[in-house]
């Protein structure tokens, strides 16, 4: 569980976060709630958090200061903005200080749960010895996730987006290719050759692939299994961009199989004219479903039938389904209509149900079974499904059976 505080100066706001979001479900333990910045400033010189929820613009000690603060004394912990002001001039102070991500009032619950789930696989990577990929390319990845899968709607965002990893603004405007790289013999490479796990695997192929410089910059953006997804931006108008993906494709397969000992296929598989031209397509799914004649959504079901009623995350279903962790939140959003989290809440509700319709199960004995840590918790999710508190429902229940 991963310990975060929250910081607001509108109390309504406050309130909201603190009540609506099932943040133990979502992986995360409240440690503090703060109305100004100044005490949350206080709490974190003294005791370690894992992220930081905060208003951006406060009295005082603002969202930027916490930001700054964490970037220059606590690398470790994670920041994520809320603002109230659709202002991108402001947050750009704070590009430089590792965001995990930036939301605008009034936010959904659907956003604050998509901003915890990426914020626990950031975390995931932080503490774990297998993974060494940075969080720059974590945020690329986000980013370029978000673009295929239309969860980029506007030029405006487009740019916003761009400047919180680093790229500018008329990187929109700029020419891309997407390559996919298909590695021969997936899992006995990783048994026999490879031995050191598949996250390293991948920050391996990263690192090998990653080329960035005035002209160029090329990218890995997803993986699903043996299949590894790259972008190739133009930054230079004067030069043929396939032309330039093609040499650097050649280049690849000669580093891969000269450094890693790795057998691949690559090939150019889509190419735009921009960036914005990514948003303004009809269909992606060539790019964003490499693995053609999977029935994706059973595989999904599948799996959290058999699981729901565990500890899961959304880690583990990536892990499960081998795509990769960062991807695979805006994946299961377009397959699925919903987020993870939503569906595992559905599925326990539902469960619940099932149970209460039992003689002499109480609702107060039944949360720890579906995988809940907290009654009220329990509560607060059955009812925003039912409209109903468990009690009630049984006790409708009891009547139509005539038990009362």
């Amino acid at each position: 569980m991963y310990k975060m505080i929250i910081v607001d100066d509108e109390s309504t706001a406050l309130e909201q976060l603190v009540s609506v979001v099932d943040w133990e479900l979502s992986g995360f333990e409240i440690s503090g709630v703060f109305e100004d910045g100044e005490s949350a400033l206080e709490y974190l010189k003294k005791e370690y958090v894992d992220l930081v929820v905060t208003d951006i613009r406060m009295p005082g000690v603002d969202g930027i200061a916490l930001a700054k603060y964490c970037y220059e004394n606590k690398p470790d912990t994670l920041v994520a903005l809320i603002s109230s002001y659709d202002n991108f001039e402001y947050a750009r102070q704070v590009v430089r200080y590792n965001i995990v991500d930036y939301i605008l009032k009034p936010f959904s619950y659907v956003q604050i749960t998509e901003l915890l789930e990426h914020a626990h696989i950031m975390l995931d990577n932080k503490h774990s010895d297998s993974s060494i990929i940075d969080e720059e390319q974590l945020q690329r990845e986000k980013f370029f996730s978000d673009l295929f899968f239309g969860n980029i709607k506007s030029d405006v965002t487009l740019a916003e987006r761009l400047e919180l990893i680093n790229l500018p603004e008329e990187t929109a405007e700029m020419s891309a290719v997407l390559i996919t790289l298909t590695v021969e013999n997936f899992d006995g490479y990783l048994k026999n050759i490879w031995k050191y796990g598949k996250d390293r695997f991948y920050c391996a192929i990263s690192n090998i692939s990653f080329e960035n410089n005035t002209d160029r910059m090329f990218c890995t953006i997803m993986y699903s299994h043996n299949n590894i997804r790259i972008i190739g931006i133009n930054k230079n108008k004067s030069e043929n961009l396939h032309t330039v993906a093609e040499n650097y494709c050649k280049r690849i397969i000669t580093d891969l199989e000269e450094i890693l000992n790795l057998e691949c296929k690559i090939k150019i598989s889509n190419e735009f004219d921009s960036l914005i031209k990514i948003i303004e397509e009809d269909s992606v799914s060539e790019i964003t479903e490499p693995n053609k004649g999977e029935n994706i959504k059973d595989k999904i079901m599948e799996y959290m039938k058999n699981n729901f009623l565990k500890d899961i995350t959304l880690a583990d279903l990536a892990e499960h389904m081998r795509y990769n962790k960062v991807y695979f939140c805006s994946f299961y959003k377009k397959h699925m209509n919903e987020n993870f989290t939503t569906t595992l809440n559905r599925m326990r509700v539902e469960e619940a149900k099932e149970l209460l319709k039992k003689p002499g199960i109480k609702p107060s004995s039944i949360y720890v079974s579906i995988g809940y840590k907290s009654a009220p918790y329990f509560y607060k999710i059955f009812k925003s499904f039912t409209g109903k508190t468990p009690a009630d429902y049984k006790s409708e229940l009891n009547k139509e059976n005539g038990n009362i």
